[in-house]
């Protein structure tokens, strides 16, 4: 069990989470620099889309839900779902 967790682990490399990290603090500084504009519904709707596309990446690189249980995939569609109605909703 040690060692096929072990493995799983094994490939992940610095470089990657570097490349991610600077991903998502320039998603995080082009939605501080859209909304201090005026855009209205239109500057809304990209901030919530950066949003949406960080926690994808957080979710593809740091929390390795590839080797997760289909239960937690589940769960993690349906909270996605959710958020996705939510912001439907607001506008």
């Amino acid at each position: 069990m040690i060692d096929n967790y072990s493995e799983k682990w094994s490939n992940t490399s610095y470089i990657k989470y570097l490349i991610v990290w600077m991903a998502l603090i320039s998603l995080i500084v082009f939605s501080v620099v859209l909304y201090s504009f005026n855009f209205g519904l239109i500057g809304l709707f990209f901030s919530l889309s950066f949003a949406f596309i960080e926690s994808i990446l957080i979710i593809k690189s740091f929390m390795n839900i590839k080797f997760a249980d289909l239960i937690f995939k589940l769960y993690l569609a349906l909270g996605v779902i959710s958020l996705l109605v939510i912001f439907l909703l607001v506008n």
